[in-house]
């Protein structure tokens, strides 16, 4: 190799290696270890799509998050995932999708296992009964999960 690119990839390396080191010192002294982005966000800080409501962490256009709670669907989510949403407007929904849904005991996010004209049968992960509900339980989609 010539001397010129020797050269380069020493000089690029060290400055891989600084960069990596200030912000390593930046986390640590600044934030205070802390790299929760839900520590950081503030309702004043964003005017813009972003809002806090009732559970949620956080709401941005159309989609919204909050804490998984509950074991019905390990290991595809744990309890204080942050799961996001995007909410249920009757778009076609398939096999697979994971949904959250209302009950007369509350909202549950469950696996899809199968669908019928006029029903939809959903299943936790870890759970062994299927339950049957109808199509106006849908509340959302899961988009996104944020894993601890």
């Amino acid at each position: 190799m010539n001397k010129e690119f020797i050269s380069f990839l020493k000089e690029f390396t060290f400055i891989l290696i600084f960069s990596i080191a200030l912000a390593f010192v930046f986390i640590v002294f600044f934030l205070g270890g802390n790299l929760d982005p839900t520590f950081y966000l503030q309702s004043h800080h964003i005017n813009t799509g972003y809002s806090y409501e009732d559970d949620n962490i956080v709401t941005i256009k159309g989609v919204y998050c909050y804490e998984m709670q509950g074991s019905s669907m390990n290991p595809t989510l744990f309890e204080d995932n942050i799961v996001c949403l995007k909410k249920y407007n009757g778009e076609k929904l398939k096999q697979g999708n994971i949904i959250q849904y209302n009950t007369s005991e509350g909202d549950n996010i469950h696996r899809i296992v199968a669908i019928e004209p006029d029903k939809i049968v959903v299943k936790g992960d870890n759970n062994k009964v299927e339950e049957v509900i109808d199509y106006n339980s849908v509340k959302g989609v899961l988009v996104l999960t944020l894993y601890e």
